[in-house]
């Protein structure tokens, strides 16, 4: 699966075809597709104002979401403890994350489609992910 990604990835970039890939965490299960070969498997994704689809006019009707987010204190002591450690050189890359209680009454689909964060990815029925400037900037969904 490994080879086969990467060689998609190389004759994608060659052709100069526009492509977004993403890796799973244990990277067993790699994926790389066109624009709209992410539509046809379910994979919306918005980077910084690029994106493969067009937010529907109706999604903005539905129910509230209600995020219980980490209290800022919290989030920058981790934050600080992190930027301690690269800094000292013990690692070069963290990933730092948090769990977040999210209480809806839609879908992920719809929280995608609400969520005004400059980084965000669906992949219906599996899961949804956004940049936390969401939270922290005090914006509202």
């Amino acid at each position: 699966m490994k080879v086969n990604f990467i060689s998609t990835i190389n004759q994608k970039a060659k052709k100069g075809e526009p492509f977004f890939f993403f890796v799973d965490f244990e990277k067993k299960k790699p994926r790389v597709y066109s624009e709209q070969e992410a539509i046809n498997k379910g994979v919306f994704f918005d980077i910084n104002g690029k994106s493969n689809f067009t937010t529907p006019r109706d999604v903005f009707t539905q129910n509230k979401v209600k995020i219980h987010a980490l209290a800022y204190e919290q989030y920058k002591a981790a934050f600080d403890r992190v930027q301690y450690f690269l800094n000292k050189g013990d690692s070069y890359l963290v990933n730092l994350t948090f769990p977040t209680k999210i209480e809806l009454q839609s879908s992920l689909m719809d929280l995608f489609f609400q969520a005004k964060a400059p980084y965000r990815l669906l992949v219906k029925g599996k899961f949804l992910s956004y940049s936390p400037e969401v939270v922290q900037a005090g914006l509202q969904l």
